[in-house]
């Protein structure tokens, strides 16, 4: 137990919720004072003085010493709230809210954090499951191949004066302005492995989905609600960017469609509730079987991250491409049972 906090009380979990009552030491809080005021000499705008050059004195007397203190308690919840996840090894699920309840200059403040922590989950027989899913066997048939180019050549065809079409006929010269191609037979050659290879990936992606939907059916997990609603969130935003990605406006598309986003958001739940359980499963099999990362992996992606957006916040980038990366590796395990 940290001498800067101390825990009053600590409720049992009820449907995957927790209270914790803290108090923090007057003096924890008031060693956030400097930043405190520091923060406020930053920001203010005073008479005769440029932004953020006013003498601290002035800018302390009228700021006064009661917002002075409610700044630094602020921050001082901020910096200890992680310190208290850690030392009281609490798994939580999602950012705690907190209530101030006593805040008195010169005295120990107190507040409650309340959060919801990882539900109970009974993971379906995960590897019966895997290997009970048939693997589907991949062919292609030569008139598949022959299809396709055609496709190529009639996109590649042109008109005369008199608007008629002409094709260009499959030659050697011809399959060299499609690539890197040698000669007809190595256009074959490369694009029969390119379409089998996409086939097999295709079959994979339907194999995975399959898996999980039946690790999902079987797994016991009583879902927090706010889990269901945070996914639903997600969807949203994700649907939302896709309209607005072709530049159409999202509340005249809403309307057209005689839609709310409440009503999209409901519409969503059981597929929201399946996302939502398939995050909390994905983390407990990698756990399970001991699949992580490499590390050189996630910093290959954060490096790329990083260059296609300036303002990254790194530690949410890290934490995201880690789930992303181990939940891989969890759908390759499953695969290979």
């Amino acid at each position: 137990m940290s001498k800067d906090y101390k825990i009053i009380s600590n409720t049992e979990p009820k449907d995957s919720e927790k209270e914790i009552f803290v108090e923090l030491s007057a003096e924890f809080v008031s060693s956030f004072s400097e930043k405190a005021l520091s923060e406020f000499v930053k920001e203010a705008e005073i008479e005769g003085f440029r932004k953020g050059k006013a003498p601290v004195a002035i800018v302390k007397e009228r700021v006064g010493e009661f917002k002075l203190f409610e700044e630094a308690t602020q921050r001082a919840i901020q910096e200890i709230i992680p310190v208290i996840m850690l030392q009281e090894k609490i798994e939580a699920i999602t950012m705690p809210h907190v209530h101030l309840t006593k805040i008195a200059l010169g005295s120990p403040i107190e507040f409650m954090m309340h959060f919801f922590i990882m539900p109970e989950v009974e993971l379906a027989d995960y590897k019966k499951i895997a290997m009970d899913t048939k693997k589907e066997t991949v062919g292609l048939k030569d008139e598949e191949v022959e299809g396709y180019i055609q496709q190529i050549i009639s996109a590649r065809a042109t008109k005369n004066d008199a608007g008629e079409e002409t094709k260009p006929e499959l030659t050697d010269d011809f399959v060299k302005t499609l690539g890197d191609f040698k000669d007809v037979a190595d256009f074959k050659m490369k694009l029969t492995e390119n379409m089998k290879a996409e086939r097999e990936v295709q079959a994979s992606q339907k194999r995975r989905l399959v898996i999980i939907e039946e690790i999902v059916k079987e797994t016991k997990i009583k879902m927090p609600e706010v889990l269901v609603e945070e996914e639903q969130h997600k969807m949203f935003d994700e649907f939302k960017g896709r309209v607005e990605s072709m530049k159409m406006n999202f509340e005249e598309y809403l309307g057209s469609i005689k839609k709310t986003e409440e009503e999209l958001k409901a519409e969503w739940k059981e597929d929201a509730i399946k996302r939502a359980k398939m995050n909390i499963i994905l983390p407990q099999i990698a756990a399970k079987e001991s699949l992580k990362p490499d590390t050189k992996d996630i910093d290959t992606e954060i490096e790329n991250l990083r260059k296609a957006y300036a303002d990254l916040d790194e530690n949410r980038a890290r934490v995201y491409v880690a789930s992303v990366l181990t939940n891989e590796k969890v759908f390759k395990y499953l695969e290979m049972l």
